[in-house]
């Protein structure tokens, strides 16, 4: 190559080239490496880069950073995760411990919000330079210190996976809790994809919360911004000017979710050529020893002071129990005691391990870029998800065939080994990690390029204009103006089916029982009948008393008892008597008489008309 071509190379670079503001916190070191590696991958680029470390947690360092400045701001109050029960003993138990988790990170976001006002003197000096075409940061508080010093466009990273509660406030993207549970909310991640009744109510009242809490921290820091200095836009303003989203997910990694063209996944930005190539002191840790070897990574654990007495026992205990498998653990532990023979310790980076033939196996913590790395190397994960949105990686990997999962919960000695012993032994998982990983490697996706191509367009056209979602209210938004009118047309429209069915039935059984009491009436009144056809002179009363005769007047008479005179109510001898008193003629008695005869025989014919009727009824029926 020229000296000619060379400097048209670089005249062109330096064209092209922006000036960009990163910030990148120290949370963990997992996290730490990830945003280094995007400075790295946009200073190569031809970008000018600085860069802003708010410190968090003191043991975590900035390593292998190309940034142009590093600009440090300590904290005031030291490491605020320390005082926090879930970072220093994530097996503890706690009630609600993900909502817990959500507003312990609100609360160290905040303390460094405070730490950046105090330390105003350290940053400030970049205000004078200006001309910043970019700002890249995952806290809401870093856009209001971006406004402050005139960064001209504005990107939020995501570390891991997007909330549900962070894509409704920044892109108004739908989140429905039935079939995409916030991945902070472990319970939700690992259940099946379609969640039961009972996980989606609490689905969706961890989402509402979860969006509660964004909002009522943003609203903190907020005030926290515009107490010092007046001038500031609101946060919300701020936020709703963010260009892009770039999240640390990997298409063929993660779960589905609803995406606009704001969300740029850059997952995998630290897997690159480097991937494979083993560190010297591994090689020679591995070299002194036999068999498998599993790796041991906790993302957010990398001391032995700050890994939890319980923690500790369980892995020290399941690294003794099998004592023909070595173990690589990156962790410092030489304040600590003797430890197991089988037990090596490495301060290299995850990548620089994956790629020794005799690493088996992966027990990690499950944070993005460690899943992403190891599933690059095809090798088994075993998932121990200790907080935020580990469990949500563990879930995609278990439906993957890759990773074997350890319940933070329950999980003790026994299980670790177990567990261990599956990966090793199931040789249908390390068939599925190593065809996962050729199929990463094919995929037409390269996080460097799309970082820095979207960065560069940020840069030269500010937000990119697409079509976004509408915003509509929550009753347009799931149609319940249609469902709940057409709901209440079918209950209604059910509703006079079965009255009618009901009551087509009951008017049948009226009619039955209206028949039923006709024919046993009649059949009554057809018995009194035949009683007064068998003997019609026979008087309405008897007595039980036998009739005995007397004489009187020569003439035979047959008289009951004197003690008995039942007989004197009968009809026919009142008008007998009446008769022979002469209060009623003769001839008057005989003509009633021939009436009711006249009467018996109606009756008579309507029984057999009324027979012959309910027999027809009960035929149709």
């Amino acid at each position: 190559v020229s000296l000619t071509q060379l400097l048209v190379f670089l005249l062109l670079r330096v064209g092209n080239a922006h000036k960009i503001l990163v910030f990148n916190p120290t949370y963990s070191s997992s996290r730490v490496h990830f945003v280094a590696t995007m400075v790295n991958a946009l200073v190569e680029a031809g970008n000018e880069v600085h860069v802003i470390v708010p410190e968090v947690a003191s043991n975590v360092k900035v390593v292998g950073s190309k940034a142009h400045r590093t600009i440090f701001v300590p904290s005031l109050k030291g490491n605020p995760l320390n005082s926090m029960l879930l970072h220093t003993d994530p097996l503890a138990p706690v009630d609600m411990r993900d909502a817990v988790f959500i507003q312990n990170m609100t609360i160290v976001a905040e303390e460094i919000c405070a730490d950046l006002i105090a330390g105003y003197d350290y940053w400030m000096e970049l205000k004078r330079e200006g001309g910043y075409d970019v700002g890249i940061a995952e806290n809401f508080h870093a856009f209001g210190i971006m406004e402050l010093l005139k960064v001209k466009q504005a990107i939020l990273f995501v570390p891991g996976a997007r909330s549900s509660a962070i894509s409704r406030l920044i892109a108004n993207i739908p989140a429905p809790p039935s079939i995409m549970p916030d991945a902070f909310f472990s319970s939700l991640s690992i259940s099946p994809s379609l969640l039961s009744f009972p996980q989606r109510a609490f689905s969706l009242a961890a989402s509402i919360a979860t969006s509660q809490m964004l909002d009522m921290h943003l609203d903190r820091e907020d005030a926290l911004l515009r107490a010092h200095w007046p001038q500031l836009s609101p946060l919300r303003q701020s936020l709703s000017r963010i260009a892009l989203i770039l999240e640390n997910t990997y298409p063929l990694l993660s779960p589905p979710q609803y995406r606009t063209h704001q969300i740029v996944p850059i997952g995998g930005l630290t897997v690159d050529s480097s991937l494979g190539e083993v560190d010297d002191e591994i090689t020679r840790l591995l070299d002194e020893t036999d068999g498998d070897t599993v790796v041991i990574y906790l993302s957010s654990i990398d001391t032995a002071k700050k890994l939890s007495r319980k923690l500790k026992d369980i892995i020290i205990d399941a690294i003794s129990s099998l004592p023909n498998v070595t173990f690589l653990w990156r962790i410092d532990m030489e304040s600590e005691g003797n430890h197991p023979p089988n037990l090596r310790t490495f301060s290299a980076s995850m990548k620089t391990v994956l790629g020794h033939p005799r690493v088996r196996a992966v027990l990690c913590d499950m944070d993005a870029t460690t899943y992403h790395e190891v599933s690059f190397s095809g090798v088994p994960l075993i998932a121990l998800p200790l907080q935020g949105d580990q469990s949500h990686h563990t879930s995609a990997g278990i439906s993957r065939g890759t990773t074997v999962l350890l319940d933070r919960d329950t999980v003790t000695a026994r299980n670790v080994t177990m567990a261990i012993n599956r990966a090793l032994s199931d040789q249908s998982i390390s068939t599925e990690a190593t065809t996962l990983a050729k199929q990463l490697r094919r995929w037409p996706h390269r996080p460097s390029d799309t970082l820095v191509k979207h960065v560069d367009y940020v840069a030269e056209y500010g937000r990119p204009l697409g079509l976004e979602f509408a915003q509509v209210p929550l009753w347009a938004y799931y149609c319940l103006d249609i469902l709940i009118p057409l709901l209440i047309v079918l209950l209604l429209l059910i509703y006079k089916i079965m009255r009618l069915w009901i009551g087509g039935y009951y008017q049948i059984f009226l009619k039955i029982k209206k028949n039923v009491e006709k024919k046993r009436a009649l059949e009554g009144l057809s018995e009194e009948e035949e009683d007064e056809d068998e003997d019609p002179e026979e008087p309405h009363h008897r007595d039980s008393h036998s009739n005995h005769s007397h004489s009187h007047g020569g003439h035979g008479h047959s008289h009951e008892p004197a003690d008995c005179d039942c007989w004197r109510h009968d009809p026919g001898v009142i008008e007998l008597q009446r008769a022979m008193s002469g209060q009623q003629p003769v001839q008057q008695l005989q003509h009633r008489t021939q009436q009711q005869s006249l009467v018996r025989e109606d009756a008579a014919k309507d029984l057999r008309k009324r027979k012959k009727q309910v027999s027809f009824d009960d035929g149709n029926g």
